[in-house]
């Protein structure tokens, strides 16, 4: 409960009002939150706000169970699959790089995937959008690192490359393996040196420990009318596909990047453009979901 309300706050950070309406003030989508979150009878929430300039409000309340760190907008969360966005940007800087071809098949980056294998004739666009032919039932799998790249070898198609969308883990696990391979850094090390840094978010971390951190904040789930806290952090074997850990403040932070122009120079304009444009015939662009709401995008 405690991640949906901070992704919840999030996106009415960033959302732009329907033609005609009355733009909000930040202090008014705080003043939502709030009352959402009492509604709710969530534990605690945490928030922030952004826009182009920046984070312009950020603020966390309420009392979680004393096993539980009080929340703040520098609190982590453990953010899922939020991740898969910071995977698509590294990928599109190691293109502009000219490190990778995104129409190249993943058998011609990584030579222990055969060009005949499900994931070796997948291109890497194609993992981007979902498009492999990797199924949904693909990831997560086996806590090793070695075995779970052992799974992936062994992985069977559901459907042939590029010929339709299914949301699927795999398909970013592969991704920061190639990441891995052109870069020569490992996953959580290029995040931090490409990211993490450069955006000034230091609450949050890519290299999440498989055991509770005293710091994270606390999940919940409903268990008949009452919120249960769950502990323990979730380190997949290959992180690129949901294991990032970011506060509020640093993940308004990231908002705020998307919506420059510029970019904040991680990111050209064109790149940033590409990773928000969905594919043919879905909503899916690369690590992000592109809907519209009313009228607006």
């Amino acid at each position: 409960m405690t991640l949906l309300a901070l992704v919840g706050a999030l996106s009415l950070g960033v959302g732009a009002a329907p033609p005609g309406a009355a733009r909000s003030t930040p202090e008014a989508v705080a003043d939502f939150i709030a009352a959402e979150a009492e509604r709710a009878r969530l534990p605690g929430v945490a928030f922030a706000i952004s826009d182009r300039s920046g984070v312009v409000l950020a603020g966390g309340r309420g009392a979680q169970p004393s096993a539980c760190p009080s929340l703040s907008p520098d609190t982590p969360f453990e953010i899922g699959s939020l991740t898969k966005s910071f995977t698509a940007v590294l990928v599109l800087r190691a293109q502009a790089a000219g490190q990778l071809d995104l129409d190249a098949p993943v058998s011609r980056v990584l030579p222990d995937f055969p060009p005949t294998s499900a994931v070796g004739a997948a291109t890497i666009r194609q993992l981007l959008h979902h498009r492999s032919g990797l199924a949904a039932s693909a990831g997560f799998g086996a806590p090793d690192r070695e075995r779970r790249v052992v799974e992936l070898r062994a992985l069977r198609a559901s459907s042939a490359p590029g010929e339709r969308f299914e949301y699927s883990n795999a398909n970013y696990e592969v991704l920061g393996l190639v990441l891995e391979r052109v870069t020569g850094l490992a996953y959580p090390d290029l995040v931090q040196r490409d990211l993490l840094g450069p955006l000034d978010m230091a609450h949050s971390t890519a290299a999440p420990s498989a055991t509770p951190d005293a710091g994270l904040a606390c999940g919940h789930q409903d268990w008949f009318g009452f919120k249960q806290v769950l502990r323990g952090g979730f380190a997949p074997a290959i992180p690129s596909a949901g294991a990032l850990r970011a506060s509020p403040r640093d993940m308004g932070a990231y908002l705020a990047f998307h919506l420059t122009a510029t970019a904040g120079g991680v990111l050209s304009p064109e790149h940033l453009d590409a990773l928000h444009r969905p594919s043919r015939g879905t909503p899916y662009a690369m690590g992000w979901s592109a809907r519209t709401v009313g009228a607006q995008p």
